[in-house]
């Protein structure tokens, strides 16, 4: 009798040390971005100064389709690793048919992952380059049909290849083409 009641005070203890431990870890997640965000004075300033002369975006639009590019290079990976996978489970078979089985099934969810991954994008991008066209009135300067003004473009190549905006070689800037 003594022995149960030791053995259940130790698994409530048990329990309220898990709560507390869960409780405390919620309160963290919660708590800490706050005290880091109080932190960013002057680093957003010294941030924009670093990205700059990288070529790289910071703006919105930019960041999301960096993102886009990084997952679909990753999925592009992942297809490539399983479809080479599958052929040398394939090429290994030896004529064992559930081996053969196994190295088709994993081709054909390949294609077919690889397939709905890039209609998505096809989707996405058909959608975000007209919903970018009507609301600038037609004008689209950037990357998936991003309407941002010329000064926010940070790429050379984008500011160049955009029709409405000049690369100022001095300042390092783009900026609306006077006409």
């Amino acid at each position: 009798m003594q022995q149960s009641m030791r053995l259940l005070k130790s698994e409530i203890l048990k329990i309220i040390m898990k709560k507390f431990f869960l409780t405390f870890s919620v309160a963290m997640l919660i708590l800490l971005p706050l005290t880091a965000n109080a932190q960013l004075g002057g680093a957003l300033g010294n941030l924009d100064k670093a990205v700059k002369p990288t070529g790289l975006s910071n703006d919105l639009a930019g960041s999301i389709g960096t993102i886009i590019k990084a997952v679909l290079g990753l999925v592009g990976t992942i297809f490539l690793v399983l479809t080479i996978y599958a052929g040398i489970l394939w090429m290994t078979a030896a004529g064992k048919e559930e081996q053969i089985e196994k190295a088709k099934n994993i081709i054909r969810a390949t294609v077919i992952g690889l397939a709905i991954v890039m209609s998505a994008y096809a989707i996405t991008f058909f959608v975000t380059s007209r919903l970018g066209g009507a609301s600038s009135g037609g004008v689209g300067g950037g990357e998936f049909g991003s309407s941002a003004p010329c000064s926010s473009i940070v790429n050379i190549d984008v500011c160049q290849n955009s029709g409405g905006c000049i690369w100022l070689n001095q300042q390092q800037t783009c900026a609306d083409r006077v006409q």
